[in-house]
């Protein structure tokens, strides 16, 4: 082993021994505010099992929450690009999980773009809220997407400490501002096409769910409801 190679280990090893999260009160938000939001999908997620939802449907909903608790765990470890690739990967997985129940050969589509087109005319984006925030989950995944594949001149430099948590404000906020849009439209695109499915909660479940939702969403929510 070289002396590079060692020195290099050596400091992974150190880092591995001294490692440990302090978290101030302004992260504490940070993370209390998207906590929330996988709170209340995951509830959303729970009672649609109960209430005997589509099975297969039910499997890429339940990845999809497994793709949020996994980039909020990053966000909160300091890995901002792997915890921006799992939330690309959630944006896949809950199209999937509705357009599948219209289109069920969209589970065998690889390529994501020809995802998105058969969400654009699936009956659960028919709508003017549901396209708004369709339009939005599309736009966030350009993004994530360009943050994923990268620029090869912002790369980090080689060595492992470059490539382990590191804490980063400005990254963190765009996380958190990422984190919370996808999710609150995914809780917006499934409240409004089962809104029935809300009412036959338990009224704990029914009560938390309506907790975590932001007042503007429940506000969008109720317009698409009940408006003329």
């Amino acid at each position: 082993m070289s002396r590079r190679i060692k020195a290099d280990f050596d400091s992974l090893v150190k880092f591995v021994e001294d490692y440990h999260l302090s978290i101030d009160e302004q992260q504490k938000d940070y993370f209390k505010s998207m906590h929330k939001k996988l709170y209340a999908f995951t509830i959303f997620t729970a009672e649609l099992r109960i209430q005997g939802f589509n099975e297969s449907s039910l499997l890429f909903l339940k990845e999809t929450s497994s793709d949020l608790m996994i980039a909020l765990f990053c966000i909160i470890q300091g890995l901002y690009k792997t915890a921006k690739i799992e939330l690309r990967c959630s944006i896949e997985n809950f199209l999937k999980a509705l357009v599948l129940i219209n289109t069920p050969i969209v589970v065998e589509e690889k390529n994501v773009y020809k995802v998105f087109d058969l969400a654009r005319t699936d009956i659960h984006f028919d709508g003017k809220l549901q396209k708004i925030s369709f339009a939005t989950l599309q736009e966030d995944y350009k993004v994530l997407c360009r943050t994923v594949h990268g620029d090869v001149t912002t790369f980090v430099p080689i060595g492992a400490l470059s490539l382990l948590p590191n804490y980063n404000e400005e990254q963190l906020q765009e996380c958190v501002k990422l984190y919370k849009g996808i999710t609150e439209r995914f809780l917006e695109i499934l409240f409004i096409n089962y809104r029935a499915n809300v009412d036959k909660m338990h009224p704990e479940n029914y009560k938390d769910l309506f907790d975590c939702l932001s007042r503007t969403t429940k506000k969008l929510v109720n317009d698409a409801l009940f408006s003329d």
